[in-house]
């Protein structure tokens, strides 16, 4: 079946009909993306290109709402301790495992 085939076949449906008709500019986007640096590259690209959800600055600011500034600086340098206490090649080999996961 050919690509033109294919998205004939699934366009006679309502709900993908519906979902190219609000989108039909953006899967023509993301087909260049493809066709441009293979779906991994295409991957990564966007991964690195989104902004996230939520409001940032909100949700922080509720989250610390009710700490006092001493409270916030402890949980920092309580954090740099553990961070400085790991051995480099420890966080090394945690952080890389991380991101290849």
């Amino acid at each position: 079946m050919t690509h033109h085939e294919l998205k004939d076949a699934a366009l006679r449906r309502q709900v993908v009909r519906d979902a190219y008709d609000a989108l039909g500019p953006e899967f023509e986007k993301l087909r260049t993306l493809y066709r441009e640096l293979c779906v991994g590259g295409a991957v990564r690209f966007l991964t690195q290109c989104t902004t996230g959800f939520g409001n940032y600055t909100e949700e922080r600011s509720a989250a610390i709402e009710h700490q006092t500034l001493d409270e916030v600086l402890a949980e920092i340098y309580a954090n740099q301790s553990k961070r400085s206490a790991t051995p480099t090649s420890t966080r090394h080999a945690a952080t890389t495992a991380k991101n290849d996961a």
